[in-house]
């Protein structure tokens, strides 16, 4: 949600969501408030939890991540055991950014009405001309840079990124 607030604030380098993604979601090097080290965190936080839930002590479930060698594969196992396909993956990023609940709707006004203000939150993005192509942009961005990060372990260069 951040990230989509960042988008707006850079509107005029980016109108694109999906070229907005690829310059700046989750790339070593590159501020956004969602860089590499974010990505790295949910990867390993989700892997963690999954771990934790199927009951290993968070000391198991930490040490066989690290320790385990699961680091070299965060990325494909996030993926996989997360969403699975790449349209399971677009379809959480569009749920997250427009579904009307009461949590989201708290979160949205926070993380993007506040850091954006002149931004229209996405669900109303998508009702606007052009803006249903714009917001898919963007969905497909996120689900692009987390594939290009687990492609990128099945040859040893995520640090090339």
């Amino acid at each position: 949600m951040t990230f989509y607030a960042d988008w707006f604030n850079s509107a005029e380098q980016y109108a694109s969501g999906l070229a907005f993604c690829e310059a700046k979601l989750a790339k070593p090097g590159v501020w956004s408030s969602f860089g590499f080290d974010d990505m790295i965190t949910d990867a390993d936080g989700y892997l963690i939890a999954q771990a934790v839930r199927s009951g290993r002590t968070i000391v198991q479930a930490v040490t066989d991540h690290y320790s385990g060698g699961g680091g070299t594969h965060r990325f494909t196992d996030w993926f996989t055991q997360r969403w699975g396909t790449a349209p399971n993956c677009k379809a959480a990023a569009h749920h997250a950014l427009t579904a009307d609940t009461v949590k989201l709707d708290l979160a949205r006004t926070k993380l993007i009405g506040l850091r954006a203000l002149t931004a229209p939150f996405p669900a109303d993005l998508a009702l606007l001309p052009g803006g249903a192509a714009k917001l898919d942009g963007f969905e497909q961005g996120f689900v692009e840079a987390v594939r290009a990060r687990a492609d990128l372990e099945s040859t040893g260069n995520v640090g090339s990124m």
